[in-house]
């Protein structure tokens, strides 16, 4: 017997037909067809496809059977980048890294913030509390499975802001 299955679908989203093998089947028994499925990053729900087997003998006799996948909600997300470096002399400064969203929901509700390795949020302060504050730009107010965003981080000094070396951490959380 030899089988194909149809694409998967959920009636708007598509998942790749698996490749199933042949196997042999004596007359009055049964056998096992297994196969593997790629499962794309792809919005939660239920999928359906039609597994169909045809008697290699009498390609006449065929038999369909309807199958679901069911994939799970999962919220994720993947960053670009692990750190990002500032090199500031007298102005602003801006650099980006970009959000793709691994898994299978959408999320949106972004939210960002910096903390100084001092504590300070949204900033950081010199030894004299001159100030030079970090800003977000970019976000989307949502972000569907497999897309990606661009989120610009800037550094604002104050005018009589020391240079020097200063460190803090990103926070990057969505629902």
């Amino acid at each position: 017997v030899s089988s194909s299955s149809t694409d998967l679908s959920d009636g708007t989203n598509t998942i790749d037909a698996p490749s199933i093998g042949s196997v042999t089947v004596s007359a009055g028994s049964s056998a096992t067809a297994t196969f593997t499925m790629t499962v794309p990053t792809t919005p939660a729900g239920d999928y359906t496809g039609t597994i169909t087997g045809t008697d290699t003998s009498n390609s006449a006799n065929t038999e369909d059977i309807t199958y679901t996948l069911t994939v799970e909600s999962e919220d994720s997300f993947s960053l670009s980048a692990s750190s990002i470096d500032f090199t500031i002399e007298d102005s602003d400064e801006s650099e980006s890294f970009s959000i793709t969203n691994t898994g299978s929901t959408t999320l949106s509700s972004w939210s960002f913030n910096f903390t100084s390795s001092d504590g300070d949020t949204g900033k950081v302060l010199d030894n004299d509390d001159d100030e030079m504050t970090i800003s977000f730009s970019g976000a989307s107010s949502s972000l569907s499975p497999g897309s990606s965003m661009t989120i610009t981080v800037s550094a604002n000094p104050d005018s009589n802001f020391d240079f020097g070396s200063y460190s803090g951490t990103i926070g990057v959380s969505a629902t």
